[in-house]
């Protein structure tokens, strides 16, 4: 009986998890689904159940774009952007390099341009991390091949 009223209640917080992200957000949201989410963040979190509901809302406002000069070193300079619509094809490139000026903006405004400093750093971090788990194993799998 005991464990049947545990996967009960683990069944109803999953459930709560799973619903109450999309009640809470975007505004105008209920005051109600935002105190019922607080406790269950570390779950929402966890199981990366926030969905990102707040920047598809309706007018989630503009997007960031990265803009950027590079100068060669015979004097001629190249410009770019990035996400750029017109060379990320196909769209879920284009999407994804999105993403990634929306998480690099996140970091600038508090840290002003070092912040995309640190979203480097942070990001060779952790492709470093990455490659140290992983290398062996590829390195593995091709010399099998």
């Amino acid at each position: 009986m005991a464990a049947r009223a545990s996967a009960t209640i683990a069944l109803l917080v999953w459930l709560a998890a799973v619903v109450v992200p999309p009640l809470a957000g975007p505004a105008p949201a209920s005051e109600l689904a935002g105190w019922l989410l607080q406790p269950l963040r570390p779950l929402v979190g966890a199981a990366h159940l926030g969905h990102g509901y707040r920047f598809f809302a309706p007018n989630p406002g503009p997007g960031h774009s990265l803009l950027w000069t590079m100068t060669m070193p015979d004097g001629s300079t190249r410009n770019g952007r990035i996400p750029d619509p017109v060379a990320d094809r196909p769209r879920l490139l284009y999407h994804r390099r999105f993403m990634v000026s929306e998480k690099i903006a996140v970091l600038v405004p508090p840290f002003g341009n070092h912040g995309l400093w640190l979203a480097y750093c942070l990001f060779a971090v952790v492709r470093a991390a990455t490659l140290v788990f992983r290398y062996p194993r590829l390195e593995r799998s091709l010399t099998r091949a």
